[in-house]
């Protein structure tokens, strides 16, 4: 693996190049447009998370005590560290380079940080403690 973090995928058997063809990169505008994307949906849905904890504690649908912060925390940063890598993301295709290793982690660290404000919200509606 180069050491930016990039891969290259192996081409299939029936999307092999014909012989003394010389195989292409992907486009690393296209690589950066889907990382993109893929920040972009990050980002709403940690918004619509966080939004949809706050108005179920306004409407008092939702009681969850004291313990209120830190799912909301938990959504606010995984919708922070999403529109980060979208940055970086936007910011390597300008140089005309694909996404690398630092995008992967920071796309591991917002899925963790969503899913664990997810399962906070659950964990203290569940635990009967509110």
């Amino acid at each position: 693996m180069p050491p930016d973090g990039t891969t290259t995928l192996p081409a299939a058997e029936t999307d092999a190049a014909p012989e003394g063809a010389v195989s292409t990169p992907p486009d690393p505008l296209g690589l950066a447009q889907l990382w993109a994307d893929h920040f972009q949906h990050l980002t709403t849905l940690s918004v619509a998370g966080g939004g949809g904890l706050l108005i179920l504690l306004e409407a008092r649908i939702l009681d969850l005590g004291d313990r209120w912060w830190l799912p909301l925390a938990l959504f606010v940063v995984s919708a922070v560290l999403a529109m980060h890598g979208q940055i970086m993301a936007v910011d390597d295709a300008t140089r005309g380079q694909a996404p690398g290793r630092k995008a992967r982690h920071i796309r591991s660290a917002a899925l963790a940080a969503l899913g664990a404000a997810s399962g906070a919200v659950v964990g203290i509606v569940t635990s009967g403690n509110v």
